[in-house]
Formats: structure tokens, sequence, C-alpha cells
């Protein structure tokens, strides 16, 4: 502190006012949320999500993993850890609201009921959504359907969480797990 004082200097405090920079914070933030990991940013985040009423206090400790996962999803889009409550209402509910008419449109092209009721298939033969299975499974999509490209990611995404943009897929199934995952699907393929 003294060596501050001593070095302090009237002349050399400039004249015009300081100049807050909100996007440089943003992205300082962003950048340091990213190397975070999941667990740290989910521990900050809590407050925010009891606050938001999306969970309990309760909920929040019996399901601190899940809020991991969902952190480890949704962090990459995050400027400041609150603003993780602006997300995750695509991780709640067995049901899609769909974002905008294109996220709909998505899911009603000649394919996509076939495609979902393969994927369906798929998880109906597994116990419950791991990385491995959520990195592979497009692949397999693939192989069984012939669709690919946009018409094979975009119909899925869209059917699982309502938009055509988001986090990584593999994160998503992940999060949401192998029940909500299905009944979402059969969501969907009713309305089809």
């Amino acid at each position: 502190m003294e060596e501050l004082i001593e070095e302090f200097d009237f002349d050399r405090v400039s004249k015009t006012g300081g100049i807050f920079d909100v996007d440089k914070l943003n992205w300082v933030n962003n950048h340091y949320i990213k190397e975070s990991s999941a667990e740290r940013i989910a521990k900050l985040a809590v407050p925010a999500i009891i606050e938001s009423g999306l969970m309990t206090e309760k909920e929040t400790d019996d399901k601190f993993e899940w809020i991991v996962l969902v952190t480890d999803a949704l962090k990459e889009r995050l400027n400041y850890v609150n603003e993780i409550v602006n997300h995750m209402s695509i991780f709640f509910g067995d049901t899609v609201e769909f974002e905008t008419e294109e996220a709909l449109s998505m899911v009603k092209l000649e394919h996509v009921k076939g495609l979902l009721e393969s994927f369906v298939e798929e998880l109906e033969a597994i116990d419950e959504i791991t990385p491995e299975f959520a990195g592979g499974i497009f692949n397999v999509l693939k192989k069984k359907t012939g669709a690919k490209g946009k018409n094979l990611f975009m119909p899925v995404r869209c059917a699982v969480t309502g938009q055509q943009h988001g986090p990584e897929m593999d994160k998503i199934l992940v999060a949401l797990g192998k029940e909500t995952t299905i009944n979402r699907l059969k969501f969907v393929i009713n309305m089809l």
C-alpha cells in the first residue's frame, strides 16, 4: 500500500471518464467459464437456479450431478454464470416446444418419422445414454436410415430440443437421459 501511495501522481490521471467495455468483460468471462470445470460452474450457478424458480434448494442438492451435466452442455454459451438460467429450459419436461416455425418444419420432413422411430429403437436397446452412445448415435442412424448431414442432425436436434441451434447434441442427450429423450421423440412422432 505504501508503494502505491508513493507511485500515485495526479498528473498521470486522465481527465476523461473511464470507459467500461461490457463486450470485452463478457468475452473474458466466457473464456474463463469455458476453461473452468463444469462442476465449479455448476456450484456457482446453483443460487441463480434456485432464485429463478427452476429448481428448489432440495432439488439442486438431490440432482447436483445432473446440474453438472447441464452446465457442461451449456458453459460454452455463457458470458456470466447466472446466464445459465436463460438456457436451461430445454432440459426440463417430456415434451418439446418449437422455438421457430422453421424448427417445426424440420421435423415435418417426409423422412423424419422413420428417423425418429429408429432413434427410439436404438434408445430402447440400451440401459442409459452414455457419452459413447451419444457420440456415436448419429453414425448408427445414418447407416440405419440413409439420412445424412443436415437431414439427419437438424430433425433430431429439433425433435429433442425444439431448437435448430444450441449446445452439442451428445452433451444434451447425456443430460436428458434415456427416458426423457424417448418421451420427447415419441411426443414428436405422435405429432407427425
